[in-house]
């Protein structure tokens, strides 16, 4: 299998890290990827974007490394691939790419680059697909759900419910998501009954968006039943465990809604998932597109906190028919053809 160094261009945000990766799995399945990751974060923020992309036009890729994030040329590793996600990326993922003559590949929405700088554009959403190297993807998982069992199709009833079901909790989202302590102790109440009174498994993990107190809320939540196998991932801490175990162990999955990232990976790793939403929440119209389509593709549900009981999420799951197959295997051939990596000189 021929091999390929792909560097990835990070920000620091976890999740648009965990896009880049996801992007990689997909290079997995035909090529062997050695993955390089190098960190380009603004330093000077106050640099127009405007005058950067004219640099870049100008072919002054070692100028906009420097001047935007303090990077010098010589410092990244020679590579096959650029792979990126988060706006902030977007004029060093360029800069590299060019520099190197190398295609490059970014997930999310272009803004003063000129679109024609990426080889590839992938995005959530479908409005933005209209130009020819735009296309639509479900943001893809950073670890390969064919590592993860696929469970047996199931009906679950309030007789036979999940018995390992896991919870991804988030938080506040600038203005669009305002949870209130009414609505976190709407959840985790939910989650001490699950333990204690139905008898069923819960596996917490929490995100960079979840506030100290609620995490700590959410590990209480768990202490009901100290013999079932409960367990609590707190994201700050750097825990050992990961999100992958979580869902290889849930047979179904309970997401708060503000994070679309991480109702993508519940879905990649095909288990059903219904998102939580607060009193206060609201959508961008193209994010709200999104969600509808991951709904009507009947992947997922989403239900208000104020409504939660054993009930209404039992009838959630059951309108709900989880994926069989894998995201990253569409996006693997359209990366092949996009990208010209199928040839065997690589």
């Amino acid at each position: 299998m021929p091999e390929l160094t792909v560097l990835i261009v990070s920000d620091g945000i976890a999740g648009h890290v965990r896009l880049a990766e996801g992007i990689c799995v997909a290079l997995g399945r035909f090529l062997k990827v050695d993955v390089r990751i190098i960190e380009a974060r603004r330093v000077r923020r106050w640099l127009p974007r405007r005058g950067l992309a004219a640099l870049l036009r100008l072919g002054c890729f070692r100028a906009v490394l420097r001047a935007a994030y303090s990077l010098q040329l010589r410092w990244i590793p020679r590579s096959g691939v650029i792979i990126s996600a988060g706006g902030d990326t977007l004029e060093a993922n360029v800069a590299i790419a060019k520099a190197l003559s190398v295609p490059n590949v970014f997930y999310g929405t272009v803004r003063r680059v000129d679109p024609s700088d990426l080889a590839l554009v992938l995005t959530s959403y479908e409005a933005n697909t209209t130009l020819n190297n735009h296309s639509f993807s479900i943001k893809p998982s950073a670890f390969d759900p064919r590592a993860i069992p696929l469970k047996p199709a199931k009906t679950f009833s309030l007789a036979d419910p999940p018995r390992t079901l896991g919870v991804l909790i988030g938080g506040d989202d600038d203005s669009l998501f305002r949870y209130t302590d009414a609505d976190w102790g709407r959840l985790f109440a939910f989650v001490g009954e699950l333990t204690s009174r139905h008898g069923i498994s819960c596996q917490i993990s929490t995100s960079r968006r979840t506030p100290a107190r609620v995490a700590e809320a959410a590990r209480r939540s768990l202490e009901s039943d100290p013999h079932s196998r409960n367990r609590f991932i707190d994201f700050g801490a750097g825990a050992g465990d990961t999100i992958e175990g979580l869902l290889a162990d849930a047979d179904a999955v309970l997401c708060t809604a503000d994070s679309s990232n991480m109702l993508s990976e519940a879905i990649c790793a095909r288990r059903p998932v219904v998102a939580l939403t607060p009193e206060t929440f609201a959508y961008k119209p193209a994010e709200e597109a999104y969600r509808n389509y991951l709904a009507e593709s009947g992947w997922c549900r989403q239900l208000a906190l104020r409504d939660l009981d054993m009930r209404a999420f039992i009838r959630s799951l059951g309108e709900i028919v989880p994926r069989r197959d894998c995201v990253h295997d569409d996006l693997a051939e359209l990366l092949r053809v996009r990208l010209g990596l199928d040839r065997s000189e690589l």
